[in-house]
């Protein structure tokens, strides 16, 4: 597979939540996340509708499953399993956070995420 990803790196092919297309490649510091496997619920789109960029689209079911499947094997892809922790940066870049790598997220409207939720 290693040879036939090679000649995929580079092309526009992830279809992406807002219908746009993203760059399949490895070793980039912008990633787009798949949800896990066993996660049924849409929640992201309704969440993070500011950033459906970052989301790989639900509607090519074989690629989708097949990029979570080379991920979940190690493949270091600009892809990630959609996680506790990328919940957690994707809030911090909403909130327009100072430090990403800071343990606590600073907001001014305390209540701005439990109405989102």
């Amino acid at each position: 597979m290693n040879r036939n990803f090679d000649e995929l790196e580079g092309l526009k092919m992830i279809l992406l939540a807002n219908s746009e297309f993203d760059t399949l490649s490895r070793f980039n510091d912008s990633y787009v996340y798949v949800r896990p496997n066993d996660d049924k619920n849409n929640d992201e789109e309704v969440i993070f509708k500011n950033q459906l960029n970052k989301f790989i689209s639900k509607e090519d079911f074989k690629l989708r499953n097949l990029l979570r499947e080379y991920i979940e094997a190690g493949w270091n892809l600009n892809i990630k399993i959609f996680n506790e922790f990328a919940i957690t940066d994707m809030i911090r870049f909403f909130l327009n956070s100072d430090d990403p790598f800071d343990e606590e997220i600073l907001m001014l409207n305390h209540s701005e995420w439990i109405y989102k939720l």
